[in-house]
Parts: structure tokens; C-alpha cells; sequence
């Protein structure tokens, strides 16, 4: 509700065709896929990305960020390939305008690899979740629970590859990890 209302404030103090808005409904899209409002979360990335296209343009950050959310929500729909196209749209943009050295470069490679490892791109995924795990321990540590998550999801590739031992050391690494940073009895 309280999310509502500060759309409705936007769109009287800027319009419905600003950034803001934009900004706004592409979060709107965000908690309707955490919710599990799928169709809903669907219809507001498109809106705003289409209000992105007619402010910022189609090469701008936010029109990539928007293009990687919808990504999420088609691979989360089990349209993996669909998501893969919308991540390397996203991918484009975030090279030339923030760089690969951004921490939202890591993340974008994450939701690639998940995609091609769901599309049976295995060494695809290997190399951008190496990429990701790369970057993330330059930006967020070698220690961190992002670096965690990261080495869980490659060894993912592993498992689905039956690199079984190679599974195993990083799922150790992964296991040290988070019992360091959020202790052994964290859900």
C-alpha cells in the first residue's frame, strides 16, 4: 500500500512518462516477482521499459537494468532463453556505460550463466560464473557472502557436468564462507 502511494506521488510530481515513474514501476516489477505476481511484474518491466526508451534511451543504465530484471522474471517463467537474450542486451549496455568492472557486471554474468546452464550451455556458464566469481572477489571480497553464492552456483555446473570432486571443493570453500560471515545455524 504504502509502495502505491509513493507511485501515485511520482506520477503527480513528475508524470507518468518520467524517469521517476519509470524507475518506480521497474521496482513495482521487482516485488510483484518477489511475490510471485508474475504476469503483474511482467506488464510493469515493459512499461518501464518502455518509458526508459523514450527518456533515457535504449543504451542507458536504467533501460539495462530493467532488461536484466526482465530476464530474471522470463528465466524464472522457464523461458531460458528468452532471459539469455535479455541478458545480453543487458550485457551490451553495462560493458559501455558502467564498465566491466561494476559490481552489476557480476551480477548480470550470474543471471547469464543460470540461464545457459539451464539451456544445457555448460562451459558458457562455467565461464562467466569464473568471470562473475572474479569480479565479485575483486569488489566484494574473497570472504563475502556474495562470493559464496557465487561459488555455489558453479558448482552447480560441476554437479550437472558430473565434476563431482570439483563440486565438492567449492561447495566447501562456499560452506567456510558462509559459516564465517553468517555462522553455521543461519537458514
Amino acid at each position: 500500500k504504502m509502495f502505491d502511494e509513493s507511485m501515485v506521488l511520482k506520477e503527480k510530481l513528475f508524470g507518468a512518462r518520467s524517469r521517476e515513474y519509470a524507475g518506480g514501476i521497474n521496482n513495482l516489477g521487482y516485488l510483484y516477482m518477489e511475490t510471485g505476481r508474475l504476469s503483474l511484474s511482467e506488464k510493469f518491466y515493459l512499461d518501464a521499459l518502455d518509458i526508459w526508451k523514450e527518456t533515457v534511451g535504449t543504451n542507458h543504465p536504467d533501460y539495462g537494468m530493467t532488461l536484466m530484471n526482465l530476464g530474471v522474471l522470463y528465466d524464472n517463467l522457464g523461458n531460458s532463453q528468452i532471459a539469455l537474450e535479455m541478458f545480453e542486451k543487458a550485457k551490451v549496455i553495462t560493458e559501455t556505460r558502467l564498465g566491466k568492472d561494476h559490481p552489476d557486471y557480476a551480477n548480470l554474468l550470474n543471471n547469464m550463466a543460470k540461464s545457459q546452464s539451464e539451456l544445457g550451455m555448460f562451459k558458457e556458464a562455467e565461464v562467466n560464473y569464473k568471470a562473475a566469481l572474479q569480479l565479485l572477489e575483486t569488489t566484494k571480497g574473497p570472504n563475502s557472502p556474495y562470493y559464496a553464492i557465487g561459488l555455489s552456483n558453479l558448482a552447480k555446473v560441476y554437479r550437472r557436468t558430473k565434476r563431482y570432486v570439483e563440486a565438492t571443493t567449492v561447495l566447501e570453500q562456499s560452506a567456510k564462507i558462509f559459516e564465517s560471515t553468517v555462522g553455521k545455524d543461519h537458514p
